[in-house]
């Protein structure tokens, strides 16, 4: 046995690789026949179990079936299981499925469209790397299987090479295709010719070079698409570095900015961020392993790792402890993308980028929110590929938390993947003080004349947090903004003044209040993992308007918050009424006696004086908080 597949095998008899039940249980499945997609790691799970009768035919209806059969991860299974029981009966099964893939379809051009995809089989690559060098090593291939798995395998190479196209520098089909020669390489010598290995080499350095920018983030703006280049690239490098190759420093330096970033997309419930299509997986020991093998340093609590079975044996030191202080913030202003988490459960996201691929979604000004480990404000999920009524919606704006105007949002989905129309995001404003954080994001909306900002201020002494909408279009038009609440969370409206009650069983409230006149509660699909669905609720609020409008969120605990209310603003030198967009000041009453005033001044006063007044106190600035007697201009 390989000594990559020894350490496994320790790791796994110290009960230090994570979700080994699934992976033993799904094995006893497979020797049965029987299939269930629900690797934490599977890009496209079905949770129901299907006796495999027809390597052509979906048992569900859905195409992504069949790609996830022809990509042979479950092989993964069966390698994990044989290493945890050295029975040889799961080796056999694995060579049993490589062998039905090569009968059912390596030269049947009919099914090319399925069993051929250019991601499944270079990801089908990957899986085979190790299972295939340990049936050599145990002797269970004839030198006849093995000349047929050889032939297969060098075909697969080339036809992932001359079916390669330039879109494919710019997508992580790409970083799958490639990735899937490197890691077969890297493990069998010889197999695959070098003029093949080379070009995989090459190709994934410009692959990572235009899809990772410099802060770490992957441009389809879908978490679980990064996870995807990150995990196949981490194994390039690990099963590079355990075979003596030299790896190219720029795919070590952007796995490095990826392993930086990628802590920013856990919320306090350890699940990943569903932004674009992804789904609420728990992804802690893929961000171990990556800590593991990029920088030798191991977590502070329990060692779980993913079952990656490249890892390079000069990494494996387990005296070693990770204790780098992080910083609560990512400020990834290239994508679009700003994140704060703390170690006090509370977590923001807010998103103005530009779109990305098909797997992003139409959210310009979306935000996400945790306050003291509970979710509040999410992203409901993707669902399912297959074009359809649920898919568009999940993809657009009526499934995020943004604004829109007569109905109307600034990107909207044609089908699963094109779009109609794509608005620009405007530049971004990040800052980050003492006591506050704000991010202000906007766009202007060509079409439709509609100039918009979004205000997200996070008072975080308070744990509140506080949104102001500025939108200007000439006319009389009505404003709707969509607040799409966290599934385990109930929502009451109080109908004696702006806010909602936001309650979870017998734990802490959260309270909604809005400037808004109408709030209705509507149903909203949510889907924490492909093909699984089920219902939240989101909040609608809407008004009417007329050439401007300026409204507020504010969100936090119940015990905290008494009211909210808008405030007079007077202006030196004059007794005329004050458009909101000049100065719109609230004020937030807390239980303990404190006043806080928010004044926004988003449009630029130059005629006359510029002096505002709220209850006797002067201002002058974009945006300025008075808070115990404290003046905080942030803008």
């Amino acid at each position: 046995m390989s000594d990559n597949l020894s350490t496994v095998k320790n790791l796994l008899l110290n009960d230090q690789v994570a979700y080994t039940d699934l992976y033993f249980n799904n094995s006893k499945l497979l020797l049965e026949n029987k299939f269930l997609f629900q690797h934490v790691y599977n890009m496209e799970p079905s949770p129901i179990t299907y006796e495999l009768k027809d390597w052509h035919k979906s048992p569900n209806d859905d195409p992504e079936w069949l790609y996830v059969l022809n990509r042979q991860e479950y092989l993964q299974d069966l390698l994990l299981t044989y290493l945890h029981t050295s029975n040889d009966k799961y080796l056999l099964k694995s060579k049993e499925f490589m062998f039905d893939w090569v009968f059912n379809d390596y030269d049947k051009q009919e099914f090319r469209h399925t069993a051929w995809r250019t991601i499944d089989t270079g990801i089908r690559l990957l899986n085979w790397s190790l299972m295939y060098r340990l049936l050599f090593e145990k002797g269970i291939l004839s030198e006849s299987e093995k000349a047929k798995l050889d032939e297969t395998i060098q075909d697969q190479a080339e036809y992932l090479k001359n079916n390669y196209i330039d879109k494919y520098d710019l997508s992580n089909w790409g970083v799958l295709i490639t990735t899937g020669i490197l890691c077969f390489n890297a493990v069998n010598k010889e197999v695959i010719s070098s003029d093949l290995v080379d070009w995989a080499l090459d190709k994934l350095t410009v692959e990572l070079e235009l899809q990772v920018d410099d802060e770490g983030i992957h441009w389809e703006q879908s978490p679980l698409y990064f996870i995807e280049v990150f995990r196949s690239s981490l194994c390039v490098y690990a099963a590079y570095k355990s075979n003596n190759l030299l790896i190219p420093k720029l795919i070590t330096d952007k796995l490095h900015l990826m392993l930086n970033a990628f802590d920013y997309f856990v919320l306090p419930n350890h699940k990943i961020l569903q932004q674009g299509d992804t789904d609420a997986i728990e992804v802690a020991d893929l961000i171990e392993t990556g800590h593991l093998i990029l920088d030798s340093k191991m977590g502070k609590s329990k060692y779980d790792f993913t079952p990656l079975e490249f890892y390079p044996l000069s990494s494996l030191g387990l005296d070693k402890t990770k204790s780098d202080e992080v910083s609560p913030y990512l400020d990834a202003t290239i994508s679009g993308n700003y994140y704060m988490k703390d170690t006090d459960g509370n977590y923001w996201h807010c998103y103005n980028g530009d779109l990305g691929s098909g797997h992003g979604h139409t959210a310009l000004g979306h935000i996400d929110l945790t306050i003291n480990n509970q979710n509040i404000l999410i992203d409901p999920g993707r669902y399912t590929y297959v074009d359809s009524d649920i898919r568009r919606n999940l993809k657009s704006g009526d499934s995020h938390n943004i604004v829109s105007i007569d109905a109307v949002y600034p990107l909207v989905p044609r089908d699963s993947w094109k779009y109609s129309k794509v608005t620009t995001p405007g530049n971004n404003i990040v800052k980050h003080f003492k006591d506050y954080d704000l991010v202000v994001t906007g766009y202007f909306d060509k079409q439709h004349k509609f100039d918009y900002k979004r205000y997200f201020i996070w008072f975080k002494n308070r744990e509140i947090a506080l949104v102001f909408d500025v939108g200007m279009q000439h006319g009389k038009h009505t404003k709707r903004s969509n607040w799409i609440l966290s599934p385990d969370l109930t929502a009451e409206c109080n109908k004696n003044d702006n806010s909602i009650r936001l309650s979870k069983s017998d734990d802490e409230e959260f309270s909604m209040f809005f400037s808004d006149n109408m709030k209705k509660a509507e149903n909203q699909i949510y889907s924490p993992r492909y093909n699984e669905k089920e219902d939240t609720v989101k909040i609608v609020t809407s008004s009417e308007f007329k050439d401007q409008f300026v409204s507020y969120c504010l969100i936090g605990n119940s015990d905290e918050i008494i009211s909210v209310n808008k405030q007079e603003a007077k202006r030196s030198g004059s007794d005329s009424s004050i458009l909101d967009t000049f100065c719109y000041p609230i004020e937030v009453t807390l239980k303990d006696g404190t006043k806080i005033e928010i004044v926004l001044q988003h449009e630029n006063t130059f005629i006359g004086d510029k002096v505002y007044y709220v209850n006797g106190q002067p201002y002058y600035g974009d945006l300025v908080i008075s808070e115990n007697g404290e003046y905080n201009r942030l803008l």
